[in-house]
């Protein structure tokens, strides 16, 4: 084996730590990965006549390459582990009428009785916001609220990829089984990435 392939090989075998080190660690594992390299350059070097390797200088520009590519990797691998959640929030202002209390109200009954495992887990979570508070004011921007609004959001991990504002509550308002329904049945679609 030539030097270029030699190193090839041990890049090779420390991508391949690399990624082991993750996946164990993602199952829980205390891997000790600079050994398992170390062990796996050496068989590889050792497995080699003297008269074919010859000494390449290595280079911190190499070395830095080695870990920025390792390291890029491992983020990667964290975002499609992070699990997918919906938020339901509820938006209010500083003044209520009963309608808008009442709403709220079915929201949380909605949420709380037909998600219990769900908020037990983090897969659901409702939110009650007052919009005119000091630092949520971005809310009336990013879901374009013009009243007092239930809007259900997913999540993955920190990154928001989808939501819907659920103005039809203003209409069901009345019809407690009806307005519960609906807002489960929007949480549901949204946990199952299916948007309407």
């Amino acid at each position: 084996m030539n030097t270029k392939k030699i190193t090839t090989l041990v890049l090779l075998l420390f991508v391949v730590a690399s990624v082991g080190t993750i996946v164990a660690k993602e199952r829980g594992a205390q891997p000790a990965p600079e050994a398992a390299i170390a062990t796996a350059a050496t068989e590889v070097v050792a497995a080699q006549p003297a008269s074919h390797i010859e000494e390449q200088p290595v280079s911190a520009e190499s070395v830095q390459a080695q870990n920025t590519s390792s390291a890029a990797v491992a983020p990667a691998a964290q975002e499609k582990a992070a699990p997918a959640k919906v938020v339901a929030y509820y938006f209010h202002g500083n003044m209520r009428c009963t309608t808008c209390k009442k709403i709220e109200a079915l929201t949380t009954e909605a949420i709380e009785t037909g998600f219990a495992d769900d908020i037990k887990s983090g897969r659901v979570e409702l939110k009650v916001v007052n919009v005119e508070e000091s630092g949520n004011e971005h809310y009336i921007q990013d879901y374009q609220l013009a009243s007092r609004s239930v809007v259900v959001a997913r999540y993955e991990g920190e990154a928001q990829k989808d939501w819907k504002r659920l103005d039809e509550v203003w209409q069901l308002v009345s019809d407690k089984d009806a307005f519960i329904r609906f807002v489960q049945e929007q949480t549901t679609n949204l946990l199952k990435g299916q948007s309407s």
